[in-house]
């Protein structure tokens, strides 16, 4: 068969077919395996040499749709699965008549997954399992071996159930997680995952690990509340590892007005990094805060203290910059931790003339800054907004309106409507493309925008949402846009669940910095100098009326937290 042409395969590769079925059909693994990998390698083949350097895996499955697993094959439908480390046009859809499965980068967010996260997310305390039961390395590397399209093992307090059957709910119940790339592909010459392991019942489900991108120097970082802030710098507190942040990143604005703030000792907060993709995940939890304000005799903390995993920094690829890699030398620090590269400001402040200093900073929203042209100032602006949360929540629920109202738009616009959708029809649209989730006020106001909007929207494939709501001045949505006070009406219909309250607190013995970019989301910056000295100088806390940022000391920081200045 290897001297056939192109032209003899098109003739008799339904031979080959006839085969690969007829062996399911009799059970016969081995004979399977060698037509299904014979197909595979003719696929291969055929792909164009560009598309073939993308491809990472390669394999054939027979598509399980089966609740039974004492056949070898439960049905003779056949797929080619690729996996591929970047997406292309003109991949092809079938060979032979077999359908090709492309899997790109493998991290799936599925709903059945995502459910199960949120219950472990919001679990306390150990996993109990009956009798010591656990997973020995000679059980998973069995599994591993009879099975490739498994990814991980792990045990779980949760069970998945009824998920095909559109009935899905997360039962309390001791199980064995098998996760695999792709749910109901089962490699051709492969049995079924067995249903128990270890005398507990096991539990399929899709994705794959993955090693978590490193922490970086300007990353997003918060809860899943409406507030984010910088990671600033990252520091060694008695063997473990930490960043610095500013604590009013976590806490809300009745946390803040309070006169004794603390965290609950009982329960770990987590941190978590927000990636530029819209994805987050946890990254560390709060191990020490400091809020220091309102005494003019001391220096004002506004600081949290991170702890995080020891392998989560590359020395190498330092700050979260667009392109390129910068190292921790690159932004003057002497290692990759501040404990070794504080900047004492007094020389800087007091120094007659004072010296202009070469700064590097990295928020979070304005980005990396490298500039020549900032100075060291007292600050004489003593009561600042640590927070506008107002404007921030506004900003987030605006941001959640215009994304919700695109997809409803685009969703419409694949219905065959002969007239303008009424609110029924929008109510409609919105609960099948919209999380459900959202709350009322907010749907009403994404009808009452589209509802203005979608006459004048004309069958684009991209809706300019801006656009069309800032031309609008009659939706409340445009108010909300152009108009500060109707933004506090708007909050405090929309968000029922939060206080709304800007809080404002006297700080003292701060440094005013000037021609350093500070946007809301900026919080936690820390201000590194190159010349004429180098390492960090002060973390940012807020912006100052006159351009510039307003940040604390860097060593008054390490020193309330009684972490060693080399």
């Amino acid at each position: 068969m290897t001297d056939m042409t192109k032209d003899q395969w098109t003739k008799c590769h339904h031979y080959l077919l006839e085969g690969l079925a007829s062996s399911m059909i009799n059970q016969d693994k081995d004979t399977s395996k060698v037509f299904a990998w014979f197909i595979t390698k003719k696929f291969f083949l055929s792909l164009d040499k560009s598309i073939r350097e993308n491809i990472t895996d390669i394999w054939p499955s027979f598509i399980c749709n089966c609740h039974k697993r004492q056949k070898v094959f439960c049905s003779n439908k056949i797929a080619i699965n690729i996996e591929m480390n970047t997406f292309r046009p003109d991949l092809p859809e079938i060979f032979w008549k077999i359908n090709i499965n492309y899997i790109f980068d493998d991290r799936v967010n599925n709903k059945e997954n995502n459910q199960i996260h949120e219950y472990l997310q919001n679990l306390s305390g150990k996993i109990h399992f009956p009798n010591n039961k656990s997973i020995s390395s000679v059980d998973a590397k069995n599994l591993f071996m009879e099975h490739n399209n498994l990814s991980l093992v792990c045990k779980s307090p949760f069970k998945s159930r009824g998920f095909r059957q559109k009935k899905h709910k997360v039962i309390e119940q001791p199980s064995i997680q098998l996760y695999c790339k792709r749910k109901g592909l089962i490699p051709v010459g492969e049995n079924h995952f067995p249903r128990t392991l270890n005398g507990l019942q096991t539990d399929v489900l899709e994705g794959s690990p993955h090693f978590l991108l490193q922490l970086k120097i300007g990353n997003q970082v918060g809860t899943d509340e409406f507030k984010m802030g910088t990671l600033g710098v990252f520091v060694q507190v008695r063997g473990d590892k930490a960043f610095l942040t500013c604590l009013h990143v976590f806490l809300s604005a009745d946390e803040l007005a309070s006169d004794n703030i603390s965290l609950d000792d009982e329960k770990t907060v987590p941190v978590k990094l927000y990636k530029k993709d819209k994805t987050s995940h946890v990254c560390g939890k709060i191990r020490e805060i400091a809020f220091e304000v309102d005494n003019e005799k001391e220096t004002s903390i506004d600081a949290a203290l991170v702890e995080i995993p020891a392998d989560s920094i590359d020395n190498s690829n330092y700050v979260d910059v667009e392109n390129g890699q910068v190292s921790f030398k690159d932004i003057g620090m002497k290692s990759e931790y501040l404990n070794s590269s504080c900047v004492d400001y007094k020389p800087l402040l007091y120094s007659i003339p004072k010296p202009i200093l070469r700064t590097v900073s990295v928020g979070a929203v304005s980005g990396c800054f490298d500039g020549n042209k900032a100075q060291v100032e007292a600050n004489e602006e003593k009561c600042i907004d640590l927070e506008p949360i107002d404007k921030i929540y506004s900003r987030s629920v605006l941001d959640e309106i215009k994304r919700n109202v695109n997809i409803v738009i685009n969703h419409l616009q694949l219905i065959p409507i002969a007239v303008l959708p009424d609110d029924n029809i929008i109510k409609t649209s919105i609960q099948q493309s919209c999380d459900r989730n959202l709350s009322s006020e907010i749907k009403n106001i994404i009808i009452d925008v589209i509802k203005n909007i979608y006459p004048t929207i004309h069958c684009t494939s991209e809706v300019d949402i801006d656009n069309f709501i800032l031309c609008k001045t009659n939706s409340r949505f445009s108010a909300i846009v152009g108009d500060v006070h109707m933004q506090h009406a708007f909050l405090k219909e929309t968000g029922k669940n939060m206080a709304i309250k800007r809080t404002s607190r006297r700080v003292y013995n701060q440094l005013y910095i000037s021609n350093i970019p500070f946007k809301p989301g900026d919080s936690g910056t820390c201000i590194y100098v190159l010349s004429p000295v180098q390492g960090c100088i002060g973390m940012a806390i807020a912006d100052h009326p006159q351009g510039g940022c307003i940040a604390t000391p860097i060593m008054d920081i390490l020193k309330h937290f009684k972490i060693r200045i080399k």
